[in-house]
């Protein structure tokens, strides 16, 4: 017997969660929705690049949330922030929905967070947030060198995205230290900002700073015309640990020894239909619950935002921080 996921949102990312769906090891009903036809042409060449497997996929491309299924076992939402809370409502209430994964960045206005908690209890639904990273095995690995240690935490990098990947790094923070409290500082952060590659949306440069009640301090920076891809430096009273994701090695310092260990790093195609089986055979899933990821995500959408306020737009009043 099939079981019925969707998938709304089929842009860049979306497309490559439509291909880790066609690779995952069940029987699957997907329904693909995207209003754009352009979109939903190109999700299709990317879902026929990917071989076939012993288990059978039927595929319907879509492109509005009425046309889904009725009863769905698992939503992914792929769209971008501005629509997400829009999709979700569409959703819930006119479709019989059990467990959704999110995108980030979640959404653009502190309400929507909590209108979206209010919804998901609800309707009893299993939500998380798409952070991978907590689905590497090295970055378990890194986890238990950490040991419950204090750290300093240091990404440093240049035009990698600061106002719409930083999440996945302070999550990453979150997940190391198991600490769910981050006070965010935008103070460091520069005056200008750019227009993202998506239209409406806009980036930041400069330095976020982070902390914790137990003295975790998190530094996020992505400087302007230089294309480094970030490094990660994680610092504990006795050790070291450098992660250069883009070369896929890890290297530890410590005063009895030095090594270097190379590790695997997984594209979202990969990763997508592990996540699928994961959730609808009810094993352990590898990503953030939405309340956690609620937790994260406000602190830092919060101090954006009132950054953004202050030194861009100079409005005191506006609730939309115009990051995806």
């Amino acid at each position: 017997m099939k079981k019925n996921i969707g998938i709304i949102g089929v842009g860049q990312l979306g497309s490559r969660h439509l291909q880790g769906a066609k690779s995952a090891q069940l029987n699957l009903k997907i329904d693909v929705v995207d209003s754009s036809l352009e979109s939903l042409e190109k999700a299709k060449q990317y879902y026929n690049e990917i071989p076939e497997n012993n288990f059978s996929k039927e595929v319907h491309y879509l492109t509005s949330v009425q046309e889904m299924n009725n009863d769905l076992d698992l939503v992914i939402i792929a769209t971008s922030a501005a629509v997400r809370l829009s999709v979700i409502k569409e959703l819930v209430t006119t479709k019989k929905v059990k467990n959704i994964i999110l995108e980030k960045i979640l959404f653009q206005t502190e309400e929507e967070y909590y209108e979206a908690q209010n919804i998901f209890q609800k309707y009893k639904l299993n939500a998380w947030v798409n952070c991978p990273r907590r689905m590497f095995p090295f970055y378990e690995e890194i986890k238990n060198i950490i040991n419950q240690d204090t750290v300093i935490f240091n990404v440093s990098g240049s035009d990698w995205g600061l106002a719409c990947n930083s999440i996945h790094f302070i999550d990453c923070f979150s997940f190391l230290t198991n600490q769910k409290e981050i006070t965010i500082n935008t103070n460091a952060l520069d005056k200008t900002i750019y227009e993202s590659k998506r239209k409406g949306y806009y980036e930041f440069t400069g330095t976020l700073l982070g902390n914790t009640p137990r003295g975790d301090i998190l530094i996020i920076n992505s400087s302007k015309n230089s294309e480094i891809t970030p490094l990660l430096t994680i610092t504990t009273k006795e050790k070291t640990i450098v992660i250069d994701e883009t070369k896929a090695f890890y290297t530890l310092f410590t005063i009895q020894e030095f090594k270097t260990k190379k590790v695997n790093l997984y594209y979202q195609s990969q990763l997508t239909g592990i996540l699928i089986e994961d959730v609808l055979l009810k094993k352990k899933v590898r990503l953030t619950p939405f309340d956690e990821s609620m937790k994260l995500h406000l602190p830092f959408i919060k101090s954006l935002l009132a950054f953004y306020n202050q030194e861009i737009v100079k409005k005191v009043n506006n609730k939309i921080c115009p990051i995806t």
